[in-house]
This record gives structure tokens, sequence and C-alpha cells, in this order.
């Protein structure tokens, strides 16, 4: 059985030592290769949102028309008395609704267009939010909370403005908020909790679009960060979805560089000072062939371990979290191909079978 050289080369593999480096803070953004990547689907969400506001339209209108049947021009009088007197019998007088209610064709049409007013205005200002470009994580982390936002004071201000138009007073609406705020305070609590702790971690920074983060046993990139929910995408494109109140213990990957590692095993036979000079300049090389990859160039820390049947050099470098796998697997390459031209021999395991006299 061969020995090779010892690194992170397995997917889950625990050997390379990752740490935070004092020297420089990262980015925060993955890189063009990055292997947390995937589609979003928005053109089909986009069809199921039209689909879903179609189907509220034709179910206002119906209960329009079912509770105000004089809002049918084509409906005969005859047919017209039937249906008051079949909703007086369950839900007693429907002229009541009057009082409280605006219903005509004009009320209708002023509904249909602050309808279609919030929606085309919050269309466009998500549009201009989604196509903003900025490179820091921080702003990317706002724009995304603010776009989540949108929805909620859009839909607000859509039923506050629904209510004037037919004709309810919000003004005692708003002379109750103090017993209702105490209502939905103990209802909405955990609402409420998301909200908070989505707001501080935006504002905290501690984490950003485009970080890698741990949450307990989940690890990925951050796609998406709500006023309720964040979104977290791991490297087989499985996306979690974590209630922001409901984030805790966060192991932040982005927020400095990460150190790989990686044990070369060269023969006792073999001259160090030899390995160590080939070292010196096969090192730079690799960081100069692959600066995408690596922050600073591979450094070489010396004899790591004594072994069995090998002497074990440590080597490190500098890489940002989404590369700490392919890293170490571009260092054992590249070693490899130079210890064989060298003719310098990586010691592997042997059994001795003696065959019985």
């Amino acid at each position: 059985m061969k020995r090779r050289i010892k690194g992170n080369n397995d997917f889950n593999s625990g050997d390379a030592y990752r740490g935070n480096v004092t020297g420089g803070a990262g980015d925060g953004s993955s890189t063009g290769g990055s292997m947390y990547s995937g589609s979003d689907g928005s053109d089909s969400n986009a069809d199921v949102q039209i689909k879903k506001i179609i189907m509220y339209v034709i179910a206002l209108l119906v209960f329009l028309g079912v509770t105000n049947p004089t809002l049918i021009p084509f409906l005969p009088t005859k047919w017209k008395n039937r249906i008051e007197l079949a909703w007086k019998s369950l839900f007693g007088d429907v002229g009541e609704i009057s009082h409280i209610f605006k219903f005509n064709w004009l009320v209708v049409f002023k509904l249909i267009a602050m309808i279609f007013m919030v929606v085309i205005v919050t269309k466009i200002v998500s549009f201009v939010l989604e196509h903003l470009r900025v490179r820091n994580g921080k702003t990317k982390s706002i724009i995304s909370m603010l776009r989540s936002a949108i929805g909620y004071i859009s839909t607000i201000i859509a039923v506050l403005w629904g209510l004037t138009i037919l004709g309810v007073n919000i003004s005692t609406i708003f002379a109750g908020v103090g017993v209702m705020a105490l209502v939905i305070g103990f209802g909405a609590e955990a609402l409420i909790s998301d909200v908070v702790t989505g707001i501080f971690l935006v504002f905290e920074n501690q984490f950003s679009i485009g970080d890698i983060i741990e949450i307990g046993d989940f690890r990925g990139e951050v796609i998406q960060i709500g006023i309720r929910t964040t979104h977290v995408r791991d490297i087989a494109n499985n996306v979690k979805i974590i209630n922001n109140s409901e984030i805790r213990n966060v192991l932040n990957r982005s927020s400095a560089y990460s150190v790989v590692a990686i044990d070369v095993p060269i023969a006792y036979e073999e001259r160090l000072v030899k390995v160590e000079a080939l070292f010196s300049e096969l090192l730079p090389a690799i960081g100069e062939r692959h600066p995408e990859m690596f922050i600073t160039a591979p450094k070489y820390l010396g004899v790591q371990e004594l072994a069995d049947s090998a002497v074990l050099l440590r080597v490190i470098a500098e890489v940002r979290d989404a590369d700490i796998y392919n890293a170490p697997r571009v260092m054992n390459r590249e070693i490899k191909l130079a210890l064989d031209e060298a003719g310098i021999e990586i010691p592997f395991q042997q059994i001795v079978i003696h065959k019985a006299e």
C-alpha cells in the first residue's frame, strides 16, 4: 500500500488547518470559480406571482359581485333581489355594509388603479435595487434587506390606501393602535424578533452576502439576507432558509483569509537540503501560476515530523475560504511533479512476503 502526499484532498477532510490570519481581511466575496453557485429560478417565481395576483383579483371581483349585486350591470333586478335576500338570511342585512364600505364602479376602478400603481412602483424600486452594481458585501446585504422589506411596506400601504378608498375612517384604526399593538406584540413575537435580529446582523456586519459561514453543522455561502430570513447555499446547491432569530454562534469563514496545510513525505535517504532548495524555487512559482487561488505564495515551514518511514515537511498557504479544498490539491500535484522531475523519492509502505520452503 502506497503512502501519498498527505493533505486536505477529501471533500470533508479535516486534516488541513483552516484558521483566520491576522495579516489581512478578506473582501467577503466568492471567486468566479466558486463551487457555491446555482440558479435562482426567478422566471418561474415571477410566473407564480402573476398567477397569484390574477387569482386574488378574480376572488375580489367575485366577492364584490356577490355581496353587492348592484355592481353587476347585466344581472336582472329579480336576481339581484334574490341574492340580497340570501345574504340577509345568512349574515343579516347586507345593506348595512354600505354604511362601512362604499361599493360602486368608481370605487372598484380606484381600487384597481391603486393596486396597479403600488405593484408598478414596487417592481420599479425592486428592479433598481436588483441592478445596482455594488461590490461591498455589507452594501449588498443592506440592498437585499431593503428588497425584502419593500414587499411588506407596499402591502401595508396598499391595505391602508384601499381602506381609505372604501370610505373607512383610518384615524379610528390608528386610535386603537395602542391596544392592537399589545395584542400583536404577543402574537407576533417571533416575527418581531426575526426583523430586529436581521437588522442587527447587517449593521453589525456579522456577515454579508457572498460570505461563507457555518451555522451548526451547515456550511455554505450567504445568497440572501431578508428582513425575516437568511438564505445559505451549500456546495451541493442546497439552500437552507433560516429565521434570523435562530441564527446563533455563526462562524464567518470569509471575515479573514484561511490557511491550508499539507505534509509532504520524503525518504530518509534523500538530502533534506536538496529538497529545501527545490521548495525555495517551486513554492513561489506555484503562487505565480495560480494567483486567483493563493493570496500569498505557499510557504515552507520546516520538518513537521520524523515519521516511521518518511520525513514529513509542512507547507502552508493563505487562500480564500472558497478554495480550501482546491488549494491543497493544486499544491499536491505541483509538488509531486517537481519531486518526480528532480528524482526525489516519495516513500510508500511495502509488504514483504517470504515464501516458506
